[in-house]
């Protein structure tokens, strides 16, 4: 399938929660972002059609399941998880990539960058041209996109409905600052901002802080 000009692969009918994984071309190949939980012909003929992948590269530990035969099935290829996750890996892997800190360039125009909040090792991914020339941001689920395509928000726990704590909201916010993006995609399909992606953003950290505050105590 293609989600603004992006080549993605999911599952149907929905399988686990329902995520999808994007190819993104880069200076060297493509990175594969995400991960699904299923391997088949038609997928792995679909990443051979636009001349395989790299490296792969992981949002956080709900898509961690079938990584490691991915990148078996793939060659070998490296997957890149960031190191403050380490205790939810499933399996070990000499293709395993443990990296550490804010940022992590995978080429000139594709950047992995940590957003801790929803896991401690949270990750995005920030491609800097984008598929439509004005910049994307794949956030996994540490940004999700709402129903109404128009906000985003923030949660600790989302089968549990807790919400992410105050300050790790705007840890998130530092982060993303000095990126620039249009578009924002999901983890699954729909949920994706397309043009106006980083106002979009930053209107819902501010709505979000807002919602959560405590009223300001009346004088006495």
């Amino acid at each position: 399938a293609d989600a603004a000009g992006v080549t993605t692969l999911a599952v149907a009918p929905t399988f686990a929660i329902g995520q999808r994984a994007f190819l993104i071309p880069s200076v060297g190949g493509h990175v594969m972002w995400e991960c699904l939980p299923l391997i088949t012909d038609a997928a792995l003929a679909a990443i051979a059609a636009v001349g395989g992948v790299r490296c792969l590269a992981i949002s956080h530990p709900h898509f961690y399941a079938a990584m490691v035969a991915w990148s078996d099935a793939l060659g070998g290829v490296p997957i890149y998880v960031h190191e403050a996750d380490r205790a939810w890996l499933p399996r070990p892997s000499p293709h395993l990539r443990l990296w550490a800190g804010e940022r992590l360039a995978l080429s000139a125009d594709v950047e992995l960058i940590h957003l801790p909040g929803h896991f401690d090792g949270g990750a995005g991914l920030w491609w800097r041209a984008g598929a439509r020339g004005g910049g994307a941001l794949f956030p996994g689920d540490a940004v999700q996109v709402a129903m109404d395509r128009r906000h985003a928000t923030f949660m600790y726990s989302y089968p549990n409905a807790i919400p992410m704590r105050p300050a790790a909201v705007r840890g998130l916010r530092a982060r993303l600052a000095p990126l620039a993006f249009d578009d924002v995609l999901g983890f699954s399909p729909g949920r994706e901002i397309l043009g106006g992606g980083k106002a979009a953003v930053e209107a819902s950290f501010a709505r979000y802080l807002a919602a959560i505050a405590e009223p300001a105590a009346a004088a006495g």
